[in-house]
């Protein structure tokens, strides 16, 4: 085998590597945004105030697109309608806070596979909630049981999992 060859293989197997490498590689930080001035944008926030209604919102206007090398901010997923799993875990999370619902996003890692995986969680009165992607499920006592049971239902082995305090 030439050169070229192997060049080609190691290059094959990196674009196979960042293609199994989850909802992106980047994490966007929620605490850097700065709420645009638009109306638009800020009547629709307004109306989804219960974490029900933010992920029919996200079901009904969103679209998944694997977003490797950039991520989000909630404006711009609300303005491209497109985006991963980290995409609509961060516009479901500062949705949530702007109506002063506790909310987090948790980087999930699984067992035998190379990617991870964000959801968002929801703290609903005594409960918690749990977004994946548009996805709503709940009611779980915790964040901890939301993730084990998250995994469970998508058929992958929980390794761990961080909640992101951003």
């Amino acid at each position: 085998m030439g050169v070229h060859g192997l060049m080609y293989k190691i290059f094959i197997t990196l674009l196979i590597v960042i293609s199994l490498s989850g909802c992106g590689i980047y994490i966007y930080d929620i605490s850097n945004f700065t709420i645009p001035n638009e109306i638009q944008f800020l009547e629709c926030i307004a109306k989804l105030d219960t974490v029900p209604l933010i992920a029919q919102y996200m079901e009904d206007n969103f679209t998944f697109k694997l977003r490797l090398y950039n991520y989000l901010s909630p404006y711009d997923m609300w303005t491209i309608e497109e985006g991963d799993c980290n995409d609509y875990s961060v516009f479901g999370v500062f949705v949530a806070r702007q109506h002063g619902i506790e909310a987090y996003q948790v980087l999930v890692y699984y067992e035998n596979v190379t990617y991870t995986h964000v959801n968002a969680v929801y703290k609903v009165g005594d409960y918690w909630a749990l977004t994946d992607c548009w996805v709503y499920h709940g009611i779980f006592q915790s964040i901890q049981d939301a993730i084990m049971w998250h995994s469970i239902y998508s058929g992958r082995v929980l390794k761990s999992f961080k909640v992101l305090e951003n």
